[in-house]
């Protein structure tokens, strides 16, 4: 998927270039009359003006700059477990492990301490809260079920699970705008009661 704004800077150069390629080579026939193509012009340079602002002002995530070739739904992934593992305090070394597995697992690529603990820094200086970006975002079913499936087993590093760790979950689940049975899904197997 392209980025925003990048389809008009394009279709805009189109217009621009073609109206000036016609006139270029009206010009340069020699006749009396000279085709004069200010529409494609100015309707192709204010295209391109247009794409490049809303290219220039495209929502980015504070995680471009430590993931700059992972997806939406990794960055998001990323976003959502360094959030929900900080939602007690900052994180600790076993909740970056998860944190670390899970991304090495899903990209294939290993992020050291410091830079999960920069993306944290970043996260937490983001004015937009990570359960709004989540809301605000459209996921397949997958990506939902990876998100919750990893924030859970973050939250769950040291081994305690409650109310409050399950009602953080519930609202990401709510925000993500998961059916109950990919919520349930997502959770299978990580939550086993103790002294069963």
């Amino acid at each position: 998927m392209a980025a925003p704004g990048m389809q008009h800077m394009g279709m805009g150069a189109l217009w621009f270039l073609g109206g000036s390629a016609v006139t270029a080579i009206s010009a340069s026939a020699g006749g009396k009359t000279v085709l004069v193509t200010f529409g494609a012009i100015i309707i192709g340079a204010g295209q391109f003006l247009y794409g490049l602002m809303v290219y220039a002002g495209r929502s980015r995530s504070p995680l471009d700059r430590f993931m700059p070739d992972a997806n939406e739904d990794i960055k998001a992934l990323a976003r959502a477990m360094i959030w929900s593992g900080e939602i007690e305090g900052p994180l600790d070394d076993a909740k970056i492990t998860r944190v670390q597995s899970i991304l090495k697992d899903v990209t294939g690529l290993e992020y050291g301490l410091e830079p999960i603990r920069d993306m944290a820094a970043a996260i937490r200086s983001e004015p937009q809260q990570t359960i709004h970006y989540l809301a605000s975002m459209d996921f397949a079913p997958e990506t939902k079920r990876m998100i919750l499936r990893g924030c859970t087993i973050v939250m769950a590093a040291d081994g305690g699970w409650g109310k409050a760790r399950h009602d953080i979950l519930v609202s990401m689940a709510t925000a993500l705008q998961t059916s109950p049975q990919d919520f349930d899904a997502a959770i299978d197997g990580i939550l086993v009661p103790t002294g069963a």
